[in-house]
């Protein structure tokens, strides 16, 4: 436990529920607490600022980014990003053209209907218990199934500028590589027609404050979202999500990702491909609601979704489609579990894993009013196990759907019975039966 414990120091949140703000170190470190601006990513296990959210790997919770030990781990590097999607930093005002309002493949909500994936390898809900061993291999699996299958489908619509801070060094040289590898994977759904990410040290944070500043947002709007990936003196995690500027002339169709570096994160495996993955899913919850009447899509997505699944999807998908092997996934899934514990997110149920105090935080995960709250990190371990279950009932893509069919208009308890087939009243007893043994279990066995 003590790797944990020392991970965990080091975690920062940065998922948001504006889009999420991760910061935690995958394998060994907790999803940055997500920070969603409401669009999507909580720093990895440590903190969750209701915005976008992206919660850093498992084990800190704390609005920042939490850090698990590191399963891997990789020399620091002064590697920039690949110049064709690094933009030479400057402080020229930058704008946002609104290419197409309605984003990348957007369907008509109106009429939306999806038709679940066949496998052989997806179990019901009733019968979770009898396959618990095999969940999460069947989660991995499809998740790697759904990449393979969209090799060839590769989503180039989407415009992706990267953009470095003047005196930031990355420690990681794919990280367009990962952005891709995300928009590839949601090759199939809605999606903004640019995806912009900065990349910044603490020292940088200035600059960061300009850029924001040059894509509309207001100087005292750009302090506080340009923060939202660091805290301590220090940048770590991420926080996505969709839309960037003031309103009226506010762009609904582009993400914006913020990633704070920080040199003591390079052996992080989370930092590695999870993290990019998890806040870039952020910013496609939102994008559920570009094709709609709303005035901002991503507020409408943090007022429609549940935390557990607000925090827990994009973990999911971010560890599940940003790990090349099993033994990492589960590494990280692990690392995520022991560290926001750790963290004391479940201390207002007296730590008790048990299945009624777990079917009480998913009756206490009210969409637009739980962001903020002690227990949001809890989407990092809680939230990940439960959706990594109903990714083996119906596949990786089915909480996509579900927040499809919310954007049509579906309230959340009728979307999650059209994609899983079973009403959430009756389900939530089952998946919280499933996550107590496995949270225990891991806790036991380490």
């Amino acid at each position: 436990m003590r790797k944990y414990a020392v991970a965990l120091a080091v975690l920062l949140v940065a998922s948001a529920c504006s889009g999420s703000s991760d910061t935690t170190s995958s394998a060994t470190t907790v999803a940055p607490a997500a920070t969603q601006a409401l669009s999507t990513t909580v720093a990895p296990a440590t903190t969750v600022a209701p915005t976008t959210t992206t919660v850093a790997p498992a084990t800190t919770v704390a609005p920042t980014t939490t850090t698990v030990a590191p399963a891997t781990t990789v020399a620091p590097t002064t590697t920039t990003v690949a110049p064709a999607t690094t933009v030479a930093p400057t402080t020229t005002t930058a704008t946002v053209e609104e290419v197409d309002s309605r984003g990348v493949h957007c369907p008509s909500l109106q009429t939306y209907s999806h038709t679940p994936r066949v496998s052989g390898s997806f179990v019901d809900i009733d019968s979770l218990e009898t396959h618990r061993v095999n969940i999460p291999n069947i989660a991995w699996n499809d998740s790697q199934t759904i990449l393979d299958g969209n090799a060839d489908l590769a989503n180039e619509e989407t415009d992706l500028l990267i953009k470095v801070g003047p005196t930031t060094n990355l420690y990681f040289a794919e990280n367009e590589a990962m952005l891709r590898r995300a928009i590839n994977f949601w090759t199939n759904f809605c999606q903004p027609t640019k995806y912009i990410a900065l990349y910044y040290s603490y020292d940088d944070l200035s600059w960061a404050e300009e850029e924001l500043v040059g894509y509309g947002e207001t100087p005292a709007s750009a302090t506080v979202s340009a923060m939202s990936p660091c805290g301590g003196g220090i940048c770590t995690g991420g926080n996505s999500g969709l839309g960037v500027g003031q309103y009226p002339d506010r762009s609904r169709n582009v993400g914006f990702g913020k990633f704070g570096i920080h040199q003591a994160d390079a052996t992080d495996p989370y930092r590695r491909g999870p993290l990019h993955i998890h806040e870039y899913t952020h910013t496609m919850q939102a994008s559920s609601w570009i094709n709609t009447e709303v005035q901002d899509p991503q507020e409408a997505s943090n007022q429609a979704s549940p935390c557990w699944l607000n925090e827990g999807f994009p973990h999911a998908i971010g560890l599940s489609a940003g790990t090349d092997d099993y033994s990492a996934y589960l590494s990280l899934r692990n690392g995520e579990v022991i560290g926001r514990h750790l963290q004391g997110v479940f201390d207002d149920y007296g730590d008790v894993y048990s299945t009624q105090t777990i079917v009480d935080y998913f009756d206490n995960s009210v969409p637009g009013t739980c962001i903020g709250k002690k227990d949001y990190a809890a989407g990092y371990s809680i939230g990940l196990l439960t959706v990594e279950a109903l990714n083996a009932v119906a596949g990786s893509e089915s909480a996509m759907h579900l927040y499809t069919y919310m954007a049509s208009g579906l309230a959340y308890q009728d979307a999650f019975e059209v994609v899983y087939g079973l009403p959430w009243d009756s389900a939530k007893s089952l998946l919280a039966a499933h996550v107590s043994v496995v949270v225990n279990s891991v806790l036991q066995t380490g």
